[in-house]
């Protein structure tokens, strides 16, 4: 069981950082002028890993934290209504968020906008992954393409 909470454990970078590293890599995405510094950006595979970046822990985490301030605040006025202030916070809760998580949710749809003005037929490929067969090495597709060679 506890290797099963390991598992489910991410560790995230503060706010600040992760809305700092979003910006940096759009504004880097949106002013390079060479292709192959954009390749170089784009090829290493962390330019995905930052698509990927999950949003949604960050809001999972921010809502744990303001329900544990809430539990403290109000620990010593549990009463029989405590079911009351519980679906309250629940209510108000749901839809809570930070203005640092409105910053990198800003900063994040700005990084993606900069990556799709910069899709084309060449740099296409840097956001394709493919299947790899059991020794490693890429699946070959048995349709078309091929010689015919019969």
């Amino acid at each position: 069981q506890q290797q099963q909470q390991q598992q489910q454990r991410h560790l995230l970078p503060p706010l600040s950082i992760a809305t700092q590293s979003v910006q940096s890599i759009s504004i880097l995405i949106q002013n390079v002028s060479r292709t192959t510094s954009l390749y170089f950006l784009l090829s290493n595979n962390r330019v995905n890993d930052l698509i990927k970046l999950p949003l949604h822990l960050y809001q999972i985490a921010e809502y744990t934290a303001l329900r544990a301030r809430y539990d403290g605040k109000y620990s010593r006025r549990r009463n029989h209504n405590s079911n009351n202030n519980s679906s309250l916070l629940m209510r108000d809760g749901a839809n809570y968020q930070s203005g640092e998580m409105g910053e990198l949710t800003t900063h994040f749809v700005s990084f993606l906008k900069s990556l799709a003005m910069r899709v084309n037929a060449e740099t296409l490929q840097f956001f394709l992954s493919f299947p790899l067969n059991e020794s490693g090495g890429y699946l070959e597709s048995n349709n078309g393409g091929g010689d015919g060679g019969d």
